[in-house]
């Protein structure tokens, strides 16, 4: 048996095909670290509908860069061949190992190359965040650890890097699945024309931070904190540099709002790096208070309408030159008459000071950079060219310093909720899942929304994935995972202790074996042990923790013996109780006191008081022996010195003499009153003798009875007759 079972571990392998994938998260996923530079985030995958258990470790890229987690348990009962989970790790960028088991034995394994505990930031404003159109061969980040969306959702013409993923035109439709280290052919999407400076700051960040990093950029070329504001109530809001063209509704904010409501749940950030004010110094429709109060609208539905407090770090600039606002042309050649507006700076700064808003941090300066600005067409008198790179990286991380972290309160990621897999009451496969979402779409492989109900849907074996909305109506996704059938538990054994053959008024215990969970007995007995009382067949079956329901047992047959008869007791005369006559088959058991006695026949000497009891016991097969119910009676020995003769007067045919001594070949003697021997003899056998008075006459006479043990005793008595 050993050895089949050895067979069958080395064969599993290649009798279960399904592999050990991985669904959630996503490679170069980076989750937001909390300031104790921890972060605890979900894990989904499918593995063989087999395992019994699931593990996983992380394992630091490079020395040094995190914090490594052997083998520990992510799932201990996976279901259906779905597994879930969540670990806490500590900031770094590590390899994600998870593997599968049997019973203890690794079935098989799979991994994620890149995963990250670090920063994220969402990068929101106008063009001096987003990078610059036609700008082709910037340099992207040196280190591995600097990550982006590399998604895009705009004109392909504005942005023509061969490898990010064109999501469609202003869709907002944005994808887990595109994270890259930020290189120089990728795009930080949705929304990014060039990586700009953003390369040089995430280089500096990793270095200084020791964490991975990730951006996503939503800001917009020339929008106006107008822009900003009218965009946020959901209306068409009026480009500022073409008069009586309109940005489409909701646009650029609502970019914001799904990087919030996405990224910024399921990765958790830390904060929104805000550059914008430009165009607003240009156009001198907005002074300080109305730049603030448009401000103050953005932040203030942004988070009314996601439910985060995201924190802002807010950078001040407002500076642009003449000639950059007749482009693409260049009015003389240079970018003369520089403009500075000191309302939308003290706007900026004010902000911080005024005290409406919690979590908002000052950013850099960036009035003063590169000044005279360049007048190519990509700079156009306002645009940064490579040569500031390096200074406002550095602007930017003196800004996002030790105060910056240990202060800010990031959002943290979310956890997946929970999918459920459960056994219906024919084992059908039943599916749940709870969280605390207002709304629930189960989604097949064509999207299409198959069920609104969070619990106990009925589904056919397949991949699904899931949507939730919370009362603000902010979307939350479960990517796609696989279900299959719950198998059920194997039949259970059953087992009795002893015979299954067993007296009436006794039991037998019968013992399921062999699986685990909740049993159900043909008796409706719960118990994994249960007593059997009556004659029947018997079987049982087991659910498992998922509500799937084994077959039944082998069926068991248990049979009760008739008892014999309870015998009757009598006092049948001085010194002898008698039972009723024993039946055939049957052997007398008797008691004194609880004591067992030899004596097995009928009829019992007793030579002292107390309880006396019977019972018959039948004996089936060796080993079996039914007994009767008990027959007791208490007994008082006589008060006549143990010799009893009656009735006295003797009358026809004589007495009867009864002894607590054994009568048997006792020598008795009859004297008449004048000391002749009237009568002698030996008694034969021991219970009764009768003294017989036919040949005695009428008188006093005196009995002397020897018995052979030595006791005498001496009786007068009296003959009528």
């Amino acid at each position: 048996m050993k050895r089949i079972l050895g067979i069958l571990f080395c064969l599993l392998p290649s009798l279960i095909t399904a592999q050990v994938t991985i669904s959630y998260p996503h490679n170069r996923q980076i989750f937001q670290r909390n300031n104790a530079n921890e972060a605890t985030f979900s894990i989904l995958g499918n593995c063989a509908v087999a395992s019994t258990s699931v593990q996983v470790k992380l394992v630091p890229v490079q020395a040094n860069q995190g914090t490594p987690i052997n083998w520990t348990s992510l799932d201990a009962t996976p279901a259906g061949g779905l597994f879930q989970g969540q670990i806490k790790a500590k900031g770094g960028w590590y390899t994600l190992w998870i593997r599968s088991l049997v019973d203890g034995k690794v079935l098989d394994s799979t991994s994620l190359s890149r995963v990250g505990v670090g920063e994220n930031f969402i990068i929101a404003g106008q063009s001096n965040a987003q990078g610059t159109m036609w700008r082709t061969g910037e340099k992207g980040a040196t280190d591995d650890r600097v990550n982006c969306a590399n998604i895009y959702s705009f004109y392909t013409e504005y942005n023509q890097n061969p490898d990010h993923r064109l999501i469609g035109n202003l869709s907002t439709d944005f994808p887990f699945t595109d994270f890259k280290q930020m290189s120089d052919q990728t795009t930080i999407g949705p929304l990014g024309l060039s990586k700009y400076y953003w390369a040089k700051l995430g280089d500096s960040l990793v270095t200084k931070l020791n964490v991975p990093v990730c951006f996503i950029n939503v800001a917009w070329l020339g929008t106006s904190m107008q822009n900003w504001a009218e965009s946020s109530r959901g209306l068409a809001t009026e480009n500022p540099w073409a008069a009586g063209q309109f940005f489409a509704k909701g646009f650029p904010y609502t970019n914001l709002k799904r990087a919030s409501e996405l990224y910024g749940v399921k990765n958790g950030v830390r904060a929104i790096l805000w550059h914008q004010g430009e165009s607003d110094t240009y156009h001198k429709k907005v002074d300080k208070v109305q730049y603030k109060k448009y401000f103050v609208e953005v932040i203030e539905t942004l988070r009314r309408q996601t439910g985060l407090t995201i924190p802002w770090v807010i950078s001040e600039v407002s500076f642009g030159a003449t000639a950059y606002y007749g482009f693409p042309g260049i009015v003389d050649g240079t970018c003369t008459t520089p403009l500075w507006n000191s309302e939308i700076i003290a706007g900026q700064k004010e902000m911080l000071t005024d005290g409406i808003f919690t979590e908002l941090y000052s950013g850099p300066n960036t009035d003063q950079v590169e000044i005279p600005r360049a007048n190519d067409i990509y700079a156009s008198c306002v645009h940064f060219t490579p040569n500031a790179y390096s200074q406002l990286a550095d602007l930017w991380e003196d800004k996002l310093n030790a105060s910056f972290f240990a202060n800010s309160k990031p959002i943290l990621p979310a956890l997946l909720p929970i999918i459920q897999l459960q056994c219906g009451p024919a084992n059908e496969l039943l599916v749940s899942t709870k969280s605390t979402f207002v709304k629930t779409q189960w989604l097949n492989t064509a999207e299409s929304v198959i069920s609104t109900q969070a619990s106990k849907q009925k589904f056919s074996p397949g991949k699904y994935a899931l949507r939730f909305e919370d009362a603000l109506g902010n979307e939350f996704r479960v990517p796609t995972f696989e279900i299959n059938n719950l198998p059920p538990p194997q039949a259970p054994l059953v087992t009795s202790k002893g015979e299954l053959i067993a007296c009436l008024g006794g039991s037998v215990e019968l013992s399921a074996s062999g699986s685990s969970g909740t049993y159900r007995w043909s008796t409706n007995d719960t118990l994994k042990v249960i007593k059997v009382v009556n004659s029947g067949t018997f079987n049982v079956s087991t659910t498992n923790s998922f509500g799937c329901k084994s077959a039944l047992s082998a069926s068991v047959q248990v049979s009760f013996l008739d008892l014999p008869v309870k015998p009757s007791l009598t006092v049948a005369s001085p010194y002898f109780i008698s039972a009723t006559q024993k039946p055939a088959g049957t052997e007398y058991i008797w008691k004194q006191d609880g004591r067992t006695l030899t004596e097995t026949g009928s009829q019992l000497r007793v030579n002292a008081s107390g309880n006396y009891s019977i019972f018959a016991a039948k004996k089936y097969s060796p080993s079996i022996s039914c007994l009767s119910p008990v027959a007791d009676i208490n007994y008082i020995l006589p008060a006549d010195g143990g010799l009893s003769i009656y009735p006295n007067p003797i009358v026809s045919p004589g007495a009867t003499i009864q002894s607590i001594s054994d009568l048997k070949g006792a020598m008795y003697t009859l004297y008449s009153v004048d000391g002749r021997i009237v009568l002698q003899g030996l008694i034969p056998a021991d219970g009764s003798f009768l003294l017989p008075s036919g040949s005695v006459g009428k008188g006093v006479y005196k009995i002397v009875l020897s018995t052979k043990s030595g006791t005498s005793y001496t009786r007068s008595i009296l003959f009528n007759e």
